[in-house]
């Protein structure tokens, strides 16, 4: 269960809050006449950029007009995490209360490995003391938050997958099914 990794920028370098940091400090401060101007980048963004446009020093302008660049960039990536965050967080709340009405029989039910045929990929559910995990060959295990008593969820980075046990006729766990992004994978208990 891989995830994509969280874009902060455009991927050019001279947005990067880092980088930037690293030029003005290390490459432009020494070869300025001045120190570099102060910025309240606490401030109103017309106050920000009123004091930049003050700044003599061409260079020095331009390297923070960028500075203010990546500092959006990081302001709105970091308020679309907390817009997606907060669905989650209802999750988990619902999550715990469920939990606690789960017959712990259920849960050892479930551990065992489960094999995706289509995919070659074998998990691994566990029980521990806190209710259940899932793992997948040499990654991390992830916790198994219930939604039900046969519906669960792990966060894997920045995803989300669901899982849901399936049974027979004679209510046996025999399987698993795995979706994520709308494609759902069906595993056999092994």
């Amino acid at each position: 269960m891989g995830s994509a990794p969280l874009s902060l920028g455009d991927g050019n370098i001279m947005t990067s809050l880092v980088a930037l940091t690293f030029y003005k400090e290390l490459v432009l401060a020494p070869r300025c006449d001045q120190p570099l101007p102060a910025i309240d980048w606490s401030a109103d963004n017309l106050t920000v950029l009123a004091a930049i446009k003050q700044v003599q020093d061409e260079a020095a302008r331009e390297l923070l007009t960028k500075e203010l660049y990546s500092r959006r960039m990081v302001a709105s990536s970091l308020a679309q995490v907390q817009e997606q965050a907060r669905p989650l967080a209802e999750k988990r709340a619902k999550a715990r209360e469920v939990a606690k009405s789960i017959d712990p029989k259920t849960l050892d039910a479930y551990a065992g490995e489960y094999k995706i045929e289509e995919l070659g990929i074998t998990l691994s559910v566990s029980r521990t003391e806190a209710g259940l995990t899932i793992q997948q060959a040499d990654e991390a295990p992830g916790e198994l938050l219930p939604l039900s008593e046969t519906r669960f969820y792990v966060v894997v980075g920045a995803d989300v997958y669901d899982v849901e046990f399936t049974f027979d006729e004679a209510n046996q766990v025999i399987g698993l099914v795995v979706t994520v992004y709308g494609q759902s994978f069906t595993a056999r208990k092994m």
